[in-house]
């Protein structure tokens, strides 16, 4: 049974992300080798088939694939390859049922073997297999770093059937404290079970100590169900409920409170429940009970006044809220402009610019006002004041992945001038505070176009080769991995963990690095090794690009793009905008999966691209119909790249408008003159993704 349960293990864990649509069957083995690279070169080539064989759960030839993989076995030198084709024969075993001359991954004995046979076990809802072995984990090994983790299993399984059971292994972890990444969860789970009294008191202190938790929102749905809240208690979680946007159950904790405070969130909560009279009227009260709180409640007004379209009203909270010089201050003089802005008031909407400028001159919002002054002369051809401008800001960057805006378009005035010295400082000032931003990669364009007469490509489209970084798992098996590389901390993980990274379960990893201060880029890694590319993303340091740009489900971008005509890196550069590569990102209207698609859209789109309906949460189908959509409004915008990621954002009809204003105009300039601030600042990420790509992964 243990053999047969470790080749289950091996199939449920390797090889769960990154295929893509079925391609030609496995054949006999048909390499010949002359070195040792030819040797590796040809293992990933049939790995890279197999993967592509189980995208869509369509079976290949198992024996083809199992005497290919078998073939390789001698002739692949080194401890890391060697395991790596072992785990992989072993899988496709598994998957055709069949037998092959074990020479297992893992030690049948191994606590890694227990943790993964305890989660393959509940896996096929065989509750007693699996206490079972989580059970030898904890007897056998108390010393183990994974005993935490199948207590955390064996706590979840029991929680309902046996809650006493459940405690036992549960407040262990509890009281590890804060630094035990198991603690929040454990902490959290003990409070939804057992006695009352226990209960709440739990969950009372899982409040106290991570007040920012991941279970923060649930944990205070369930202690607002309770009849015996202090005051205190009711207007904190009350805050935790709005910032969850969850208006009703607030605004019930709230009533009755006559605090300052709680009078402004009951204002704030009628006002998101459609109720702007009471809203308006609880605001102001909140300002005479609570001084302290009129900047933020005269901003919450602006707001609630522009909601119901009442614009004079408005202009008068923001003026007033203005005076102040903290964030709402900053916060109010946003607003105003950009409600200005949005009905074309360009006159007032320079009056309120300057102001900001003046009241926050070091802010982002700042450097975004001076970057609107600058286009404003810019298009009316005052160049020497687009130039003063442009000196005002500086190096000061224009949105995180956009670079200094200022020094690029000081070069491209000095470049109109004829000043290419000038011009090249610009640029070369760029690249040293921004290289891989999007202006980092304009400037770079413009210097090659100075320095060695190449033409800017501008936005064209160019496909190239691509060739992925090779996956390296030599930290894993060796003790001493480069120096200086982040990835020296993994020596110094206990083996079972190395041994679940190698397959995939990187879980334990991560929490063992968040106990243990591991960097953030050995996080990310981690993340990666278990096909987590937003969170590798969000942990990366920055430092190693691979971590920050991976090349998320690529495999199935390139089947969907290739069809529709549409650059692979350009598909794959709009995706890590849209969702960061995680299949379940949902925006906050409504849109869906890997290519942030609305039910709407998802739908027409899905009568047009063949194969069955799927959920949005599907990664194939998802891009498939993501990218039918560029490819849709491309061909109907000129054919042009840009353009079509910008109707992406905004929608076909918008920037056909922008097109028939602006379209004459070098596309440099057609991408600052968007009107949508968030359309134009997508377009640059876009491309600034798409550059930063071709220059990692293209030949």
């Amino acid at each position: 049974m243990k053999r047969a349960l470790a080749l289950a293990l091996v199939a449920a864990t390797l090889w769960t992300a990154g295929a893509s649509p079925l391609v030609a069957p496995a054949s006999a083995f048909p390499f010949s080798f002359e070195s040792e690279t030819q040797v590796r070169q040809a293992f990933e080539t049939t790995l890279q088939e197999y993967r592509q064989a189980l995208a869509e759960g369509a079976g290949p030839d198992w024996q083809a694939y199992i005497d290919r993989f078998e073939a390789f076995r001698g002739r692949l030198k080194g401890k890391v390859w060697e395991r790596r084709m072992e785990a992989v024969l072993m899988d496709c075993a598994a998957r055709a049922g069949a037998a092959v001359d074990g020479r297992g991954v893992l030690d049948a004995d191994a606590p890694d073997w227990l943790l993964l046979a305890g989660g393959q076990a509940l896996s096929q809802t065989d509750a007693a297999e699996a206490r079972e072995a989580y059970g030898r984990l904890i007897e056998d090994y108390p010393k183990s770093p994974l005993v935490g983790e199948a207590r955390m299993a064996l706590g979840e399984l029991l929680l309902a059937s046996d809650p006493a059971a459940a405690a036992r292994h549960l407040l262990p972890l509890a009281r590890a404290g804060t630094v035990e990444p198991l603690a929040e969860r454990a902490l959290f789970l003990l409070g939804t079970q057992g006695p009352e009294a226990e209960r709440l008191a739990r969950l009372r202190e899982h409040r106290a100590r991570y007040p920012k938790g991941p279970n923060r929102f649930a944990v205070a749905r369930a202690l607002s169900k309770q009849e015996d809240l202090s005051a205190t208690e009711r207007l904190d979680l009350a805050g935790i409920l709005l910032e969850a946007a969850e208006y009703g159950p607030a605004e019930r904790l709230l009533k009755g409170l006559k605090s300052g405070l709680a009078v402004f969130r009951q204002g704030r909560a009628a006002w998101r429940l459609g109720d702007y009279d009471r809203g308006v009227t609880l605001l102001k009260k909140a300002m005479v009970l609570d001084p302290s709180l009129k900047a933020r409640a005269l901003v919450t007004l602006g707001q609630l006044e522009e909601k119901r379209k009442r614009r004079p009203q408005a202009i008068a909270y923001y003026r007033e809220a203005a005076k102040d010089k903290g964030d709402a201050g900053l916060e109010a003089y946003t607003r105003w402009s950009a409600m200005y802005r949005r009905v074309d008031d360009e006159d007032n909407a320079k009056v309120v610019d300057l102001r900001l400028i003046q009241a926050f001159p070091r802010s982002e919002e700042a450097t975004e006002a001076r970057w609107r002054f600058l286009w404003r002369a810019y298009q009316a051809k005052r160049y020497d004041e687009a130039k003063l401008w442009a000196q005002r800001m500086g190096d000061a960057i224009l949105v995180k992945v956009q670079g200094p805006s200022g020094l690029y378009w000081l070069g491209r005035l000095a470049e109109r001038e004829g000043d290419r010295e000038e011009a090249r400082a610009s640029y070369q000032r760029v690249l040293t505070k921004s290289p891989r931003s999007y202006y980092g990669w304009r400037s770079r364009f413009r210097l090659a176009a100075l320095d060695e007469g190449k033409p800017d490509p501008g936005f064209a489209v160019r496909p190239v080769e691509v060739s992925p970084r090779a996956e390296d798992l030599t930290p894993l098996f060796e003790t001493k991995p480069p120096k200086g590389d982040y990835l020296r901390q993994i020596a110094a993980f206990p083996a079972p963990l190395k041994e679940l990274i190698y397959l995939g379960q990187v879980d334990p990893a991560l929490r063992h690095a968040q106990r243990t201060g591991a960097s953030d880029d050995l996080k990310a890694w981690l993340s990666l090794q278990g096909g987590r590319y937003s969170k590798a993303i969000a942990f990366s340091e920055g430092v190693d690009p691979y971590l920050s740009y991976p090349l998320g489900y690529y495999p199935l971008v390139k089947a969907a793009a290739d069809p529709q005509g549409i650059d692979p890196l350009l598909f794959t550069s709009l995706v890590k905008q849209e969702s960061l590569f995680d299949p379940q990102a949902r925006s906050w209207v409504g849109a869906m999966g890997l290519s942030q698609l609305m039910p709407g859209t998802a739908e027409w789109v899905g009568k047009k691209v063949p194969g069955p309906v799927k959920a949005l949460t599907d990664p194939f189908w998802n891009l498939k119909l993501g990218a039918y959509y560029l490819s849709w409004v491309q061909k109907r915008l000129s054919d042009q790249p840009v353009f079509a990621v910008a109707a992406y954002n905004a929608g076909p009809n918008a920037v056909k408008k922008w097109i028939d204003a602006n379209g004459h105009q070098d596309v440099d300039v057609w991408v600052e003159l968007i009107p949508y601030p968030e359309t134009r600042h997508y377009v640059k990420k876009v491309f600034g993704n798409y550059w930063t790509y071709q220059a990692l992964y293209g030949k």
